[in-house]
């Protein structure tokens, strides 16, 4: 049977180890157990306990101490030794049930992604191994309330789509406090969803439009060349997840199981029955 993993990224504090914790809850509720892999060397608290932890085998803190690094240096390190230990990785998820799903949570520094292979290396190594792999790619919603940070966390979205080469999600997290944080410190649960809704609803040209306002004219070509980009191909779309909202985390969990195939070929582990007498 094939294991199935989501590789959980995005930028740093968009809420990725609170998906982590959100899913996994989820998923138990339905009979599916979930582990839980940290793969951030620099994490210092997590809402979940990881079952795997790159910490284990490595720790920012400890490549700074004694390689003397600073901050980005350590994290770079700490990837490219969990690349040459990848078969560390194996082996801690081997000791996994075929029919658990694996959330990888990912540090949040986009240049570990963009600048380096090794995270791609060793995903591309588990794949071999027979892990079927998707991304979800974590973007805080509040970016599209900002035209520039609208086209930028778009242009990333894709630019992990494309360096993976995987079945890819794309989530608007922390839709619970958009209204809050955009507009109002007293909107209730109505109102929120106004807000996200309209945030959705801009298309790329009007926020073209809104970001040519703010900018000299010689970028419009540059912007009108990243809008069509970005939906010529269509390939950039987001979910927008309220972990407030139960519905929204199940619909969330079954996308992820839809791309990942997973409900074709295993049936729900019982593990949490009661023992019947």
């Amino acid at each position: 049977m094939v294991r199935h993993g989501v590789l959980i990224m995005g930028p740093a504090g968009c809420g990725k180890s609170t998906l982590c914790y959100t899913l996994q809850q989820q998923y138990e509720v339905s009979r599916h157990r979930v582990v839980c892999i940290n793969l951030d060397p620099a994490a210092e608290y997590m809402p979940y306990e990881p079952d795997i932890d790159i910490r284990e085998l490595i720790s920012a803190d400890e490549a700074a101490e004694e390689l003397h690094l600073g901050p980005n240096g350590s994290l770079v390190f700490c990837i490219e030794y969990l690349e040459k230990n990848k078969e560390w990785l194996e082996e801690k998820i081997l000791t996994t049930c075929e029919d658990d799903l694996l959330l990888f949570d990912l540090p949040g520094q986009i240049e570990l992604y963009i600048h380096l292979d090794a995270f791609r290396h060793i995903f591309s190594y588990l794949e071999r191994q027979g892990l079927r792999l998707c991304v979800a790619y974590c973007l805080d919603i509040t970016f599209f309330s900002d035209p520039a940070k609208s086209i930028s966390g778009s242009l990333l979205a894709l630019n992990a789509m494309l360096f993976f080469e995987l079945p890819h999600v794309n989530i608007f997290t922390k839709c619970d406090l958009v209204a809050k944080r955009i507009e109002d410190a007293d909107a209730d649960e109505t109102e929120e969803d106004v807000v996200v809704e309209q945030l959705l609803a801009k298309d790329v040209q009007d926020i073209v439009e809104e970001l040519d306002e703010n900018m000299p004219a010689r970028y419009q070509e540059l912007h009108r060349a990243f809008a069509s980009v970005l939906e010529e191909f269509g390939l950039v779309s987001f979910f927008p997840l309220n972990i407030l909202n139960e519905n929204a985390i199940t619909s969330l969990g079954a996308l992820l199981r839809s791309t990942l195939q997973a409900d074709e070929e295993e049936e729900p582990r019982m593990d949490y029955d009661y023992q019947q007498e």
